[in-house]
């Protein structure tokens, strides 16, 4: 189960993900042809997506690690 914690990082991925898409969108960007980046509402999502995906994974990693030191912890003990 999720904490409210958890929670707010997630939405924090998803929002700063969602802003840096549509920069890229705004200052890189493609004049033609590029269906990805000519896009602002596609390119905002995908950077949403993508912001949420790696917090997502970096809160996950360090769960692990956590649970690890935990129980390295409770075995010297």
């Amino acid at each position: 189960m999720k904490t409210k914690t958890s929670r707010l990082i997630s939405l924090a991925g998803l929002l700063l993900g969602a802003a840096g898409g549509y920069a890229y969108y705004h200052f890189v960007g493609c004049a033609n042809g590029c269906p990805l980046k000519s896009n602002g509402p596609f390119m905002t999502a995908y950077g949403g997506l993508l912001g949420w995906f790696v917090l997502e994974t970096v809160q996950e990693i360090a769960g692990r690690l956590r649970r690890a030191r935990r129980a390295e912890q409770s075995r010297a003990d």
